[in-house]
């Protein structure tokens, strides 16, 4: 069996880097399918394989991209009023909630003028990991602030919930 020249296998992964399947690149260069197969495994680039059958439906070049905006938002609220508000860029760890207490919860308890009997806060937030990791945990209690007890999964009691709800209306 002749040696296949490397000009050959050259054109071979070109033609199958460019979408073609094994069968058409091995007519167009008078090789056996089984070479061309050959050819395209031992190639350190990932080759796309050609898929039989049906194409689909759409093809790529006619879906076009639609991405739904999205923006976070942390807020807090208590008895007197509504607190302060921040908008979160990114996935939020607990690094950044942490900064979240320290800058708007301290800032809304002196907007919010709370009385002195306030000295002790209630934290009522789900079971995030963000807010029950143990560096979120020992800075609340550095900070002698008590969690309230959440069950998991329950949306309904989110106070947050019904407020936005209030507040889109």
């Amino acid at each position: 069996m002749p040696k296949t020249t490397p000009e050959k296998r050259r054109s071979a992964l070109f033609h199958l880097c460019n979408g073609e399947s094994t069968h058409s690149v091995a007519k167009q260069l008078g090789l056996n399918k089984s070479t061309v197969h050959r050819i395209s495994k031992s190639a350190s680039t990932d080759v796309p394989k050609s898929k039989g059958g049906r194409p689909k439906k759409l093809q790529p070049r006619h879906v076009r991209l639609l991405q739904h905006g999205c923006i976070m938002i942390r807020g807090c609220m208590t008895w007197e009023g509504a607190g302060g508000m921040r908008l979160v860029l990114g996935i939020m760890d607990s690094d950044q909630y942490i900064k979240i207490l320290n800058d708007k919860v301290v800032k809304t308890i002196l907007d919010l003028h709370l009385q002195p009997g306030y000295t002790v806060i209630v934290f009522q937030q789900d079971n995030d990991c963000k807010h029950t990791s143990k560096k979120t945990t020992k800075w609340l209690k550095s900070e002698n602030n008590k969690v309230m007890e959440w069950p998991a999964q329950s949306p309904d009691l989110n106070p947050i919930e019904h407020l936005w709800q209030h507040l889109k209306m």
